[in-house]
């Protein structure tokens, strides 16, 4: 009996323990989100935070979240205007937070290193702030981040080394800082868990290293709008579920790596290049045609030759397709025909020749075709107009008339051809575009003209010749050369 008893008596002290510490965690907690909405102009956040800073518990306040044990997880108040100056270190003092965003908030000033006293964050989302400064290298100690937001900002320096501690990260958008420079460590590729890499419209120099290939969950590919130069790594078609590559306005050089072909799960690839840069040559891999999941493709800006591979007839699911202002040649290939899924394409600025195929009937969706700037020749043909569609053929060597059912197209860029009158009566109605069109022609075959010469002779010793030069289906011009002598 005395046992139980003694038992029971540790077991009450126990508990009161227990319900002390709760009850500091809990007045420790109010106190530390007090003093943060204090310090960040909370009493003007607005209507819907009148809560904090009351005796309401913290679990209750718009924005926290608590676990079971009524500790605080999650702090969520993005898009309040008025946070701000500054993050208050004291928010590091809230041990059990993993999730802070303050994203599209008013802050300014730097990242407190302070903030990193807690190491079980999961998800920091500081995006579309003002912040600035260098990343603080206490960082480091978050091996358990899974999402780190660093997008819009005005931070600046370079990708640190110690970024390759952090193997929990399968999300990382480090995007629009032009103040972000210097090239990726090698440590970045230690992060084989990523799942999404989003550092556009940075200032990154360097290479793309072939360790990309390690990275084999990589979902998102976005680093344009950088200056990295140097070969696209073969090794990037060893992630089997890209589903996004954007590297688009980089200064890469070599050729298209054919063991992108591998990566069945791809849905969109952007390869441009900056207009003042090397260039992409080589050819269009037939590899490509593996690549069955494709909705949108753009290749553009680059010194790609030859023709489009036949094996690119395999991909049905593509809605954008873009191979604009690359050397490309030969005839618009058959293999379009049976791509039925196209919305758009666009093939301006190569050197395809022959003539505008009439199979673009026999795609329903297809909206806009652009295919100025080529060596296309040939007539017009009638068959592809419809009222939904654009058709864009400026600057090729096209020839014979306008079909007056070329007015039925949504728009109709013509211009710099060799095509002849009669032009039809929209081209003077319409917008100055289509009055380009029809005046900025070199006819290629003249058209047929007569010309008759009427002679009179009288007393007067007055002699007048009139020459008519009549244009078939144009308005007819007359000149009137008049010689009169007399006293």
């Amino acid at each position: 009996t005395s046992i139980i008893m003694m038992i029971g008596k540790w077991l009450g002290i126990l508990l009161c323990v227990s319900m002390m510490v709760v009850m500091a965690q809990s007045q420790n907690q109010t106190f530390i989100l007090t003093s943060f909405w204090n310090l960040t102009n909370g009493p003007s956040w607005g209507a819907g935070y009148s809560a904090w800073g009351t005796s309401t518990p913290v679990c209750r306040w718009l924005g926290i979240s608590c676990n079971s044990n009524n500790q605080v997880t999650i702090v969520y108040l993005p898009r309040v205007s008025r946070l701000g100056p500054t993050i208050p270190a004291i928010l590091g003092d809230l041990a059990t937070l993993q999730s802070l965003n303050l994203a599209s908030t008013n802050l300014t000033g730097t990242i407190p290193p302070e903030l990193f006293r807690n190491t079980v964050f999961t998800h920091i989302n500081l995006g579309y702030t003002s912040i600035s400064g260098t990343l603080p290298s206490e960082m480091a100690s978050l091996t358990r981040l899974q999402y780190l937001g660093l997008y819009n900002m005005k931070i600046s320096g370079t990708i640190p080394d110690w970024i390759g501690n952090m193997t929990s990260l399968n999300n990382i958008e480090i995007a629009n800082n032009p103040r972000i420079s210097g090239s990726l460590p090698n440590s970045f590729y230690n992060l084989v868990n990523l799942e999404q890499i989003s550092m556009y419209n940075n200032n990154l120099t360097g290479t793309i290293s072939h360790l990309i290939g390690n990275m084999r969950g990589l979902k998102t590919i976005h680093i344009s709008y950088n200056f990295l130069s140097g070969t696209i790594p073969s090794e990037i078609g060893n992630n089997p579920v890209l589903q996004f590559i954007n590297i688009g306005n980089n200064y890469f050089t070599g050729t298209l790596p054919s063991s992108l072909g591998n990566c069945s799960q791809l849905q969109s690839l952007f390869i441009q290049n900056r207009p003042d840069a090397p260039n992409i040559q080589g050819t269009l891999p037939e590899e490509f045609g593996n690549l069955k999941s494709l909705t949108t493709l753009a290749i553009t800006g680059q010194s790609i030759s030859g023709t489009v591979p036949s094996s690119w007839a395999n991909l049905t699911n593509l809605q954008y397709f873009t191979l604009s202002s690359n050397r490309l040649t030969g005839t618009i290939p058959n293999a379009i025909r049976s791509l039925t899924s196209l919305v758009q394409i666009d093939f301006r600025s190569n050197m395809f020749q022959g003539n505008i195929p009439d199979f673009f009937e026999e795609i329903p969706s297809l909206k806009y075709i652009f295919l100025s700037d080529n060596q296309l020749n040939g007539t017009l043909p009638t068959s592809i107009v419809r009222s939904d569609r654009s058709l864009f053929i400026s600057e090729n060597n096209l020839s014979g008339t306008v079909p007056p059912s070329y007015g039925d197209f949504e728009i109709v860029l013509f211009d710099t051809n060799n095509l002849c009158p009669p032009f039809p009566s929209w081209c003077s109605r319409t917008t100055p575009i289509l009055n380009d069109s029809c005046e900025k022609q070199t006819c290629a075959t003249p058209p047929t003209s007569s010309t008759t010469t009427l002679s009179s002779s009288s007393s007067s010793s007055s002699s007048s010749t009139a020459t008519i030069t009549t244009t078939a289906g144009s308005t007819t011009n007359m000149i009137m050369t008049t010689t009169a002598t007399g006293t």
